[in-house]
């Protein structure tokens, strides 16, 4: 008896199914990159708020109940630049003429110490904190760029 196989083989069928799922994840990905890339960038900005507000909470621990020196009500600009740090950017309101410099204070908790992810500098963080009359510390990420504004306190 001689059999008549026209149909495709099970191994020709997964091959024709990896290829569409290949082809469907990069469609998927390529089609908002822009999106993907500033969620990316705002989840690295929520992480680096969180790790800084961390390192200011350890040295606050490690210095029996002291803050930082410098932090105050007003809220300030993080970095090293002692003019022009004025940043209005959504979500932050830092009006000094001067950043406030914690990358010495904070040294011993970071390798090195966190800045924006597409404009941040030493001298210039992009990252503001201030404390309140509760001693409640905030961070904040000044150039968030999905819908909400990244603030942290503790």
């Amino acid at each position: 008896m001689n059999k008549n196989n026209s149909g495709f083989t099970l191994f020709e069928l997964l091959i024709v199914v990896v290829i569409l799922a290949i082809l469907v994840t990069t469609s998927i990905v390529a089609i908002d990159a822009p999106r993907r890339i500033n969620e990316t960038n705002d989840a690295k900005r929520a992480s680096d708020a969180r790790n800084i507000l961390m390192a200011v909470h350890q040295y606050v621990v490690d210095n029996q109940g002291k803050v930082p020196a410098g932090i105050t009500n007003d809220e300030q600009q993080l970095g090293t630049s002692v003019d022009g740090c004025v940043n209005l950017h959504r979500g932050c309101n830092a009006l000094q003429d001067a950043c406030l410099d914690l990358s010495t204070t904070l040294s011993d908790y970071f390798l090195k110490f966190p800045v924006d992810p597409t404009n941040g500098s030493n001298s210039k963080t992009n990252y503001s904190i201030s404390i309140n009359s509760k001693n409640i510390v905030t961070v904040k990420a000044c150039n968030a760029q999905g819908k909400n504004e990244i603030s942290i306190s503790m």
